[in-house]
This record gives structure tokens, sequence and C-alpha cells, in this order.
């Protein structure tokens, strides 16, 4: 039941969802950092679960007698896909934000992406780091589209944090977005367009959140 009522929280708090700031970062202090390298950690499977399965999890977190457990579904059998089989997200998602980012701040200081899935973070000496970590993705049972969490914390080159982020996407507001089941059962392929999608819209995201923060 807990599962279910987090799955009907996210949905709902992803509907409108826009960047949230945890540590605002400080213009004066990005700028004077010489290098900023953008690193990713492994990205969650992409989950499918379908309508039926979805409103049958909810049916039984609410009547769990013996017709509602019946009915349930084996979650076992929901589609759980990761990279390489699709493309990995994380990584998607890592280029945006190096490519938006110093299109968009005459002031945002050189920036790369490291192209390694990164195991655990490290200072990497001069420079500071932009770690980008996907929390969820997965398709809602709702209505059929991508959904997905991202956390973004800053390091300086000396390890302490100077940004945090929270960014969410809902593939029902992004424009020119299929659903997720959709697109699996015809193309696998064309995922990787789905997630161009999802990534520029979180960048962009980001973009607007730091114009806020005061980043020029």
């Amino acid at each position: 039941m807990i599962k279910t009522l987090r799955i009907l929280l996210c949905s709902v708090l992803l509907l409108a969802v826009t960047a949230c700031t945890g540590i605002t970062p400080k213009p004066d202090q990005i700028a004077k950092f010489n290098d900023i390298v953008i690193v990713y950690t492994e990205t969650p499977a992409l989950t499918l679960p379908t309508f039926s399965e979805g409103f049958w999890d909810g049916y039984a977190a609410r009547y769990p007698g013996a017709l509602g457990q019946a009915m349930k579904p084996n979650v076992e059998n929901i589609a759980k896909l990761k990279p390489p089989m699709i493309p990995d997200f994380g990584l998607v998602l890592a280029q945006k934000i190096g490519q938006q980012l110093p299109e968009n701040f005459k002031t945002w200081p050189h920036t790369q992406v490291d192209l390694a899935v990164a195991e655990a973070r490290e200072p990497i000496k001069n420079k500071a780091t932009l770690e980008v970590r996907v929390k969820s993705i997965y398709a809602s049972w709702v209505h059929g589209y991508i959904m997905c969490m991202a956390e973004l914390t800053m390091y300086s080159p000396t390890g302490d944090i100077v940004m945090s982020k929270m960014l969410a996407a809902n593939g029902l507001y992004i424009k020119n977005s299929k659903k997720i089941e959709d697109i699996v059962k015809g193309n696998v392929n064309m995922l990787g367009h789905e997630y161009e999608l999802t990534a520029d819209d979180m960048a962009s995201q980001l973009t607007s959140s730091l114009k806020g923060d005061g980043i020029k």
C-alpha cells in the first residue's frame, strides 16, 4: 500500500513540478571555477507497468482481500529495461546539461562530460564536479508517458557542496512526447528520441532555475 501511495504521490507532484532548489549556488563562486566536470551515476532501470497492472496493484492495496490479491499482477513480470539494452538516460541528461549551461551563461566555466559511469564521486584536482543522479525513471501507469526525477549536486574542487537541485519531468506535458509502452512495443530505438526530449526539458528547467539564482 505504501508503495502504491508513493507512486500516486510522485505522479501528482510531477504534473507541474520544476527545478527545486536545495542549496542555492553563489554566482561569484561558480564563476571562479576554472573547469567543471559533469559526472553521472548508474541509471536505474526503466520500468514499464501497464495500466491494468497499475490499476490492480492499487485495487489490491485498497482491498487486501482474497479477490483483490488474486487479481493483483505479478510485479516480477513488469518490464525493467537497462543499458546497454536501451540508451543510458543518465548520460543523455548529463550531455544535455553540459551543452545548455555554457550556451546560456557567459560566466559559466569550461564544462566537460565524463562519458563513463561514476562508481564513486571523488574530488578532481582543480576542477569542480557536477554529479547527475537519476533517482527514478518509469512509464506512468496513469497516462503511459515517461516520469523522471534527478538529483544534481555540485562539488567544489575541495569536495564542498556548492549547489543541489532536484529536477522532474512528466512526458505528458512535453511537446511531441509519446507513450513509452507504445515506443517499446513498436521500435525501442525511438526511446533515444524520447530521452532527448525529456533531457532537454530537464536541462531547460535547470537553466531557468540558475537564471533565477542570479547566474549570468
